[in-house]
């Protein structure tokens, strides 16, 4: 059985990654993400089937490498899921183009992606764990231009990310 999981993401360069790291300190418990799997998900597929693959190689191929600035500058918590993020305030329309190309692509390919909720961009920052929402004084600003076919793999500890 195909315990991974795929997605499509921006996956932040090392320096991104280590100022997300920072702003995790302020957290009091919980189950942090890892530096190495920050991530902000454009679209969550699930468990495509494997005649699927090629394609969604071919689609990460072919996506127009737009790259834009992200300014993450607010925390908030899905409260639901106790899980803690950081994202825009403001969404980028760069962001917005990137995301609906990618549905369309895969929407062409008949691939299922996750629509049933609106698109809140955010990097997850930790789980088990509800902040006060606010508004940050020093934002992180994302040059993205990194698009990438991931995967999850479970572990007894959360998920592992691997890209494809």
């Amino acid at each position: 059985m195909e315990t991974s999981r795929y997605f499509f993401a921006l996956w932040p360069n090392p320096v991104v990654a280590r100022q997300l790291t920072a702003l995790q300190a302020s957290f009091a418990g919980g189950r942090l993400t890892h530096q190495a799997d920050f991530h902000l998900t454009l679209a969550f597929l699930g468990h495509p089937r494997p005649d699927q693959h090629a394609a969604l190689r071919h689609i990460a191929q072919t996506l127009p490498r737009l790259a834009f600035e992200l300014r993450l500058d607010q925390v908030d918590t899905f409260e639901r899921l106790k899980l803690a993020w950081v994202g825009p305030s403001e969404v980028p329309v760069g962001l917005l183009a990137l995301r609906d190309r990618l549905g369309r692509l895969l929407d062409q390919e008949g691939i299922w992606y996750d629509k049933q909720f609106s698109f809140c961009p955010h990097v997850t920052l930790a789980r088990k764990v509800i902040v006060a929402p606010r508004l940050l004084g020093a934002p992180v600003i994302w040059w993205a231009d990194r698009i990438v076919l991931a995967h999850s793999h479970p572990q007894p500890n959360g998920a592992k990310y691997g890209l494809i």
